[in-house]
């Protein structure tokens, strides 16, 4: 029964993998585009110069880094959040701890009273939730951070147009953090004892097989991983809970250098048209996620109550070949299948998407064809054509041998007038550098502007003052705003879902446990800094009007103005250091200004210190009866 149930997931995969030919030719040329390089039947067609020029792989890497600052500012601020719902629950025993409380000091407990704790005790366990969400999302020594997850996440959306985030699964480790010894000394140690953490990666897109008839993520049956190991990352599997060792070893035995086809349709093959190295010793495992009868998972020895074989569960099988290594009920509540899809381009007929290199098929193609024929014509137009007349030159004579002081021997003077005839070729170059301008303001037009990347050479009219460029910017954003838009609702959302159902189901704190909402805030972040950010200099504005001075508090919009800038810490003077700045410049100011008084009284013969002493004399008059005056006044209102 059990090569059965391996038998019809196999089939299953062959389907998908069927399924999925067409797209593979298109990520195929994708990745080569994005790489800047000519397939092999593209190479064939190209006689003389075959430059590409990488206008898709800048554009690709302006947009990642711009997501991903997005996504993940410097500043640490969070792109989620969790929140109460709106009307949460508390743990019975947490409200009756109170309510005998109060009991015993006299006071009362009423309904209101118990409203109050239920919304304080939920701010505090959302609070909690987070930072322990937050504290999961941490790289280790062993696996990689959620951003770092996420980056791989967003470069795979843009190249093949679907990035896929994996998790969260359940995954014991050793934690690593540093204790104070007995010396006294901070020292890094691994806990003794394993604990539940949650696991997340980012999945190619050449290694995950949908159910073909889907076309988005919730209406999947199921998805099928392959993962490429060689004999010891097999062999590893025994050490993880629920995997088959005999069936393992038995199978390692039967195909000691590896079960995987070097001619199969894997991504190595695919991405260099057929040219790419050989794959050898290597076994291909299949991960299925989805759902199975009762019956089926019996038979793979899962233990199934006979009255229940009718019905239908999520499940989690492992193949090697059409052996069933590993077989059990999905363990993680809320969702069956643990894959999130987000896409550059959403494709409504098909659980694909399309990324950036083939939204810029068509003008990478005819930028990179105006190229060519702009350098082919420079080379045949950069010096003269020659016609020879080879019957006019002695015997052994090379007329290919062209240099200064050279003797040529003809065999008669007419020989030598009409043995070399030169002309030119005409040259095109002002017309394809024209051409070249086309596509590649085409290529602007299909994704970002230039300047999104540094580039402020096309800049003009608006873009050259402050303003216009702060507009021009806010303008370009808009396509990074419907992909921030997109990862909130097919990443983030459904992933912090499952992190909050994960630690409600997995981990040990009662503390941190409740009923939250998830909110996804990178779009209205980004849009509300951008809103944020026109008003502040709006209200610049109007704080340089001298009817409103002193009405605003210049240090705080100063620091806040930078704060959503993002600017990194340190440009910003604290107010001791501005002091500081003040106090020097005023010193400053004032050896210039008496420097500039004692050069002018010199040009005019004056005594320089007796002027100066007068001035102080008169100086000090002034003061002092000032002082008086304001210490009568004083006595007098006293």
């Amino acid at each position: 029964m059990n090569q059965n149930l391996g038998t019809f997931l196999k089939g299953l995969f062959t389907k998908a993998e069927a399924a999925r030919k067409d797209k593979e030719a298109v990520w195929a040329l994708d990745y080569l585009q994005e790489k800047g390089e000519y397939s092999a039947d593209e190479l064939k067609k190209i006689k003389r110069s075959k430059m590409f020029v990488p206008a898709t792989r800048v554009k690709m890497t302006t947009v990642q880094s711009q997501l991903k600052d997005l996504l993940f500012p410097a500043s640490g601020e969070r792109n989620w959040g969790l929140k109460p719902s709106p009307r949460p629950e508390l743990h019975p025993s947490v409200i009756e701890n109170y309510r005998n409380q109060a009991l015993q000091n006299g006071q009362p407990f009423s309904k209101d009273d118990v409203e109050s704790l239920v919304e304080k005790k939920a701010k505090e366990s959302a609070d909690a939730m987070s930072n322990e969400i937050a504290d999961q999302l941490v790289g280790s020594s062993d696996r990689q951070s959620y951003t770092s997850v996420c980056t791989s996440v967003i470069k795979q959306k843009l190249k093949y147009g679907t990035g896929i985030l994996k998790g969260p699964l359940v995954r014991e480790e050793f934690r690593e953090g540093y204790i104070i010894a007995e010396d006294g000394k901070w020292t890094l140690q691994k806990s003794q004892v394993k604990e539940l953490r949650p696991f997340f990666e980012a999945v190619s897109v050449w290694n995950i097989y949908p159910d073909p008839n889907a076309t988005n993520s919730t209406s999947l049956e199921y998805v099928i991983q392959d993962h490429i190991y060689n004999r010891q990352e097999v062999r590893d599997l025994n050490d993880y809970p629920g995997f088959k060792k005999d069936i393992i070893n038995q199978y390692l035995r039967d195909n000691p250098e590896g079960d995987l086809d070097s001619k199969s349709s894997y991504r190595i093959h695919n991405e260099k048209g057929g040219s790419g190295r050989k794959i050898e010793n290597r076994y291909r495992v299949y991960e299925f996620w989805g759902s199975l009868s009762g019956e089926q998972l019996q038979s793979a020895g899962v233990d199934i109550p006979d009255e229940d074989l009718a019905e239908v569960f999520p499940a989690n099988i492992w193949l090697i070949g059409d052996k069933v290594i590993k077989a059990v009920i999905n363990p993680l509540e809320g969702d069956s299948i643990p894959y999130q899809f987000d896409y550059f381009i959403e494709d409504e007929d098909s659980i694909w998407g399309d990324g950036l290199p083939t939204l810029l098929r068509h003008p990478q193609k005819a930028l990179n064809s105006s190229m060519r024929m702009l350098i082919d014509n420079a080379a045949v137009s950069c010096g003269p054509q020659a016609a020879v007349n080879a019957s006019a030159f002695m015997p052994g004579e090379d007329f290919r041998d062209i240099h200064a002081f050279k003797i040529w021997p003809f065999k008669s003077i007419e020989d030598a007038r009409n043995a070399i005839h030169f002309w030119s070729m005409p040259s095109y170059t002002n017309e394809l550098l024209g051409l070249v301008r086309v596509f590649n303001d085409m290529v602007d037009d299909m994704s970002v502007p230039r300047f999104m990347s540094g580039d402020g050479s096309q800049m003009s009219g608006a873009g050259k003052t402050a303003r216009g460029l702060s507009m021009l910017i806010g303008a370009a954003h808009q396509i990074l705003k419907d992909l921030v838009k997109s990862f909130d609702e097919n990443i983030t959302r459904p992933f912090f879902r499952k992190m909050y159902f994960w630690n409600m189901q997995f981990n040990e704190r009662r503390d941190i446990k409740g009923d939250f909402e998830i909110i996804a805030t990178g779009s209205s972040v980004l849009m509300a800094k951008e809103i944020q950010l026109e008003r502040m200099q709006s209200i610049l504005g109007i704080t340089d009007n001298p009817r409103f001075e002193g009405w605003v508090d210049d240090e705080r919009l100063i620091k806040e103005i930078f704060s959503n800038l993002e600017l990194p810490e340190g440009i910003l003077r604290n107010a001791k250091e501005r002091d500081n700045w003040e106090r020097k410049n005023a010193l400053q100011s004032a050896r210039a200004n008496v420097s500039a008084l004692v050069e002018e009284m010199e040009q005019r013969g004056m005594d320089v210190n007796q002027e100066l002493a007068q001035m102080l004399q008169q100086q000090a008059g002034q003061v002092l009866p000032e002082q008086g005056g304001q210490n009568e006044a004083g006595g007098f209102a006293a």
